[in-house]
């Protein structure tokens, strides 16, 4: 029979594993279709631990301004990188940053932090 100290660490155990499966294998929490306003779409995204909206729905051939407020001091989202379209910027913690470009081509392209920990997706469908 199982003491009460191994029934503690069991349980630990089993919720530690349950919280690592969900981090790695879910999906994104979030989804935002980037409005539309004189020609261009406009997005903002917080970063905090992550990105939020995970996931961004752009449209082919209309200018984006993806804008990026970094509400934390976490030197790893200091960096976001959006290697599809050869952006990269440096992100002041507590201010708002615009990253600007044209997305050319339909599909889904992963961006992240410098170093590659924090991830989001953007989603670029024909317009």
């Amino acid at each position: 029979m199982m003491d009460m100290y191994s029934i503690i660490v069991s349980v630990i155990g089993v919720g530690l594993i349950v919280f690592i499966l969900r981090y790695f294998l879910s999906g994104p929490d979030s989804i935002e279709i980037a409005t539309i306003a004189l020609d261009q779409q406009h997005v903002r995204i917080r970063v905090k631990g992550g990105y939020e909206p995970a996931l961004v729905v752009l449209r082919r051939g209309v200018p984006a301004v993806l804008e990026f407020f970094r509400d934390e001091e976490d030197s790893c989202s200091e960096r976001v990188v959006l290697h599809a379209f050869n952006k990269s910027a440096f992100l002041p913690a507590h201010e708002s940053t615009r990253v600007e470009f044209t997305p050319d081509r339909t599909g889904k392209f992963a961006y992240n932090c410098g170093m590659g920990m924090l991830t989001g997706e953007i989603l670029v469908k024909e317009a």
